[in-house]
């Protein structure tokens, strides 16, 4: 699950994919970096490439999380090795301009840390 994977017919499944990468990205304080990355993304290739920018511990809350949605149980065992081969896809961070007044982002924390 990503945060590009979402359908606006079913609202309580995409609220629950924005809330585990909003708790995700505070608990476990990502970077300005990897937060402007994976707010941006559009598939999972991207989103793999944001997770080179977290911590191995940060990658493992993480697909644990995706799991969760899956509805796959969480598992403690981290990603095969050949997972970091495909990095046709995969981008960087992307810096945004801040936005004016209270509106909401795209990014997971909404500016907390």
């Amino acid at each position: 699950m990503t945060l590009a994977d979402h359908d606006a017919t079913q609202p309580d499944q995409e609220a629950k994919i924005v809330s585990a990468f909003k708790t995700r990205c505070q608990t476990d304080k990502w970077s300005d970096d990897a937060r402007s990355c994976m707010a941006t993304t559009q598939n999972p290739a991207e989103e793999d490439g944001c997770a080179k920018m977290m911590t191995p511990a940060q990658t493992t809350a993480l697909t644990e999380a995706r799991s969760t949605l899956a509805g796959a149980p969480p598992k403690a065992e981290a990603a095969p090795a050949d997972a970091e081969e495909s990095t046709a896809h995969t981008r960087g961070a992307v810096k945004k301009k801040a936005p004016k007044g209270k509106s909401k982002t795209s990014d997971p924390c909404e500016g907390g840390e």
